[in-house]
């Protein structure tokens, strides 16, 4: 029986994460050759996916698990007080804080073992929404979406064999569905907790609510403090309170496990000495990176991975140096840890060490980059051609009907190119990540001189 639910489950869950993933794509095709208008819309590619979702793949995997047949244990209705509420979006905050630095750590090891960037889809599927969709993709659609299949759908499935098994299992599927190695560690941590509030609760609204509050702090809050840095810093301390306390509540409850299961008073000493010694350091390491946050970005960690890696090889000179590939360059902007340059040939990421991480191709007659957090844009100046670059290829390639002056990027990827317009003196264009036009400035009065975002 046991075996049986499992293979149906596991079948059901294949099936709604390949219809999630690959079912779009048929449909995207047909509206290209049959409506291309619809796709200069980025809300349409967004409809879709929730239209595949909810229609199709959602439906699929709840009558697959129903064939599994296993007796149904209902959950007692209990109410969770506000306070309650508070506690585990603390400690699901600090878990999703904690353990992607693992997921990170992991993924940078994963870049040096191959010798080129493993890419991270996270940072990447954040700044390509803008913000309205972020929040209703991230706060609305996945918090109901995923609590219904991974907490409520699998514990129909799978709750008779008990609790244990239960959380296990739809912490699992909920790591497995985000199918990245950063978002791993903590999807498996953050929906045990899910699973143990459903567990508790009995109410599936709960864990919707406490789902949509914690990827508001982690997928809209970042985009919010793009155009507000004093949010980044709060949410940075957020992170840095929300770890601790996690940390302090996973203390509090050994504790209270070796208590209960000792009446010997010296182990009651010796447990409360260890509860003090336990909130020193808890405390210690909170004003520590409460003043040293910075180290904990990203790219602190991918730096300290970096020349950890560098120090366990033999170099001969200088390990922070880039020889350039064709002796020359013509334009270069430091990028990430490294540099990017570009000659009238192409375009080159390179790492400390002469590592070479991405080439590409150009055929510029006087190239010029520019560098933002996560992207490289390259444009031909005088010329009508230009490019993003990310850390892992090219993401827009844009061909204009006007030689281009001057041109920047902001930090969330988005570029702006100032042209020679005929009939204008000058024309200043912004476009996003994928190389649409956001908005156009065109002057026959003025020359634009620079434009930054």
């Amino acid at each position: 029986m046991i075996r049986r639910t499992y293979n149906r489950l596991g079948l059901s869950m294949l099936a709604y994460m390949l219809i999630y993933q690959l079912f779009s794509l048929p449909v995207m095709y047909a509206v290209m050759a049959f409506w291309p208008q619809l796709l200069q819309s980025s809300w349409f590619s967004v409809f879709v996916g929730e239209f595949v979702q909810y229609l199709v793949a959602m439906p699929v995997a709840w009558l697959m698990m129903r064939t599994a047949h296993t007796p149904f244990c209902p959950l007692t209705k209990r109410r969770l007080s506000a306070m309650n509420f508070l506690r585990f979006f603390l400690v699901s905050v600090g878990l999703m804080f904690l353990f992607n630095l693992v997921g990170t750590g992991l993924n940078e090891l994963i870049s040096m073992v191959k010798g080129s960037p493993a890419g991270n889809i996270v940072e990447q599927s954040i700044s390509s929404y803008t913000l309205a969709q972020s929040v209703l993709l991230t706060v609305v659609s996945a918090p109901i979406g995923e609590e219904l299949v991974f907490r409520k759908w699998i514990y129909r499935c799978v709750g008779a064999y008990g609790s244990k098994a239960y959380i296990l299992t739809s912490a699992c599927m909920f790591m497995l569905m985000h199918g990245n190695i950063i978002q791993y560690p903590y999807a498996f941590a953050v929906g045990a907790v899910f699973a143990w509030v459903y567990l508790q609760t009995g109410s599936i609204w709960t864990t919707i609510l406490l789902h949509a509050a914690v990827n508001f702090v982690g997928g809209v809050l970042p985009l919010i403090g793009v155009n507000f840095e004093p949010l980044l810093l709060l949410q940075a301390l957020l992170y840095l309170f929300c770890a601790a306390y996690a940390i302090s509540a996973f203390w509090k409850l050994l504790r209270r496990k070796l208590l209960r299961e000792s009446n010997d008073k010296r182990v009651r000493l010796v447990s409360a000495l260890r509860f003090a010694c336990g909130w020193l350091l808890v405390i210690g390491a909170f004003l520590f990176l409460l003043t040293n946050y910075q180290l904990l970005a990203p790219s602190s960690i991918r730096s300290v991975a970096e020349y950890a890696i560098a120090g366990l090889r033999q170099h001969e000179g200088d390990i922070t140096t880039i020889n350039y590939e064709n002796g020359t360059f013509s334009d270069g902007a430091l990028f990430e840890t490294g540099l990017a340059y570009a000659d009238s040939d192409a375009l080159f990421l390179a790492r400390p060490g002469s590592v070479t991480t991405l080439t590409y191709s150009l055929g510029y007659s006087s190239p010029v980059v520019e560098a933002s957090n996560n992207y490289v844009l390259v444009y031909d100046r005088g010329g009508m051609k230009a490019a993003l670059v990310g850390s892992a290829g090219p993401v827009a390639e844009l061909t204009l009907s006007a030689p281009i002056l001057t041109g920047s990027i902001g930090r969330d990827g988005r570029f702006v190119l100032v042209t020679d317009d005929q009939g204008y003196r000058t024309a200043a264009t912004v476009y996003d990540t994928d190389g649409e036009e956001v908005f156009k400035y065109q002057s026959s009065e003025y020359y634009i001189v620079s434009a930054s975002l």
